[in-house]
């Protein structure tokens, strides 16, 4: 949900030949070659986590400016999208505020020096494994993101959408 990319609904469009920004599944989770998604996006990181979540059974069906539709396993989501935040290189994040349901959430994710500071941590056993796997990671070369969910109370939504258009004011 927390991510740019885009999905073209015509299962005709192929990728140029090499663009490692575009994903064009040979054939969706449902066996359907008409309904093959083709995904577009600016950010090869962003292309990543969507494949990533494609081979475990969630993928994007859909994104307009006010929605994106996330099936995940046999459920279809529709995330009304009410707030983003792009990322930028003073956050070194991006977030977005969704509602699914009547439940709301603030998605994150970004940079782990900026992100690992904010997380409400468990317990400090689960700091540690995810401060060794970035660790491991970092060692081999990878790039890392750290990323973050959290259901927002209705007051703490509201407060939140009146900073907003204080600020947008």
């Amino acid at each position: 949900v927390c991510h740019s990319v885009m999905v073209e609904k015509s299962g005709k469009s192929k990728p140029i030949e090499g663009d490692e920004n575009v994903l064009d599944h040979e054939e969706n989770k449902m066996g359907d070659q008409s309904s093959v998604p083709t995904y577009q996006c600016a950010s090869p990181d962003e292309l990543a986590l969507v494949k990533a979540a494609y081979k475990v059974n969630c993928w994007l069906v859909g994104r307009s400016k006010d929605y994106i539709t996330v099936q995940e396993f046999e459920n279809k989501n529709e995330h009304k999208m009410c707030a983003e935040f792009e990322f930028d290189s003073t956050r070194k994040r991006m977030s977005v505020i969704a509602q699914l349901g009547s439940e709301y959430y603030l998605y994150t994710k970004g940079a782990d020096n900026m992100m690992m500071p904010t997380i409400k941590w468990k317990s400090q056993d689960e700091q540690a494994v995810l401060t060794d796997h970035l660790y491991s990671f970092a060692i081999e070369g990878l790039r890392t993101l750290v990323m973050g969910r959290k259901k927002l109370s209705s007051s703490e939504y509201e407060s939140i959408m009146k900073q907003i258009d204080t600020i947008l004011k």
